[in-house]
């Protein structure tokens, strides 16, 4: 019985450990993607739910490229604190990343076909109505 408890006890602690070195690493990977990972795995989604020509996925790839480099730029820009941002750099962090949108979104449409434009902007629409809902749900559990 003894025997039992210590093993529960050392495959708990073990258990925990692992978990607390897990959490610990989740912050360094998410450091490690670059601006070029990012605008290749969107240029592979958006070839693939759009069926991008080779030629479409160059220049859209230039232009995810372009916005995902000014986006970690942004970022970079705030402190690394667990400070929450104040109100106004909150606002000016969502108003700088609605003009960034519309702009990437503006550059995507001269060069994707009206059809393609279209279903890239349902989706996106979707995404952020989706976001929306997980927002508010999460904010009801507090």
């Amino acid at each position: 019985m003894k025997t039992k408890i210590q093993l529960l006890l050392v495959a708990l602690f073990m258990g925990v450990a692992v978990n607390v070195y897990a959490q610990q690493q989740l912050p360094a990977q998410a450091k490690t993607i670059t601006p070029e990972q990012i605008a290749q795995k969107e240029t592979d989604r958006m070839t693939q739910d759009l069926s991008l020509t080779s030629e479409q996925q160059t220049k859209v790839h230039a232009i995810n490229l372009k916005y995902a480099q000014q986006r970690s730029k942004v970022m970079e820009a705030y402190p690394k604190t667990s400070t929450p941002l104040n109100e106004e750099q909150r606002d000016q962090l969502k108003l700088d990343a609605k003009k960034s949108i519309a702009s990437q979104q503006a550059e995507l449409k001269g060069v994707l076909t009206a059809d393609q434009y279209q279903k890239m902007v349902s989706k996106a629409d979707a995404l952020q109505k989706k976001a929306a809902s997980q927002a508010s749900k999460a904010s009801l559990k507090h």
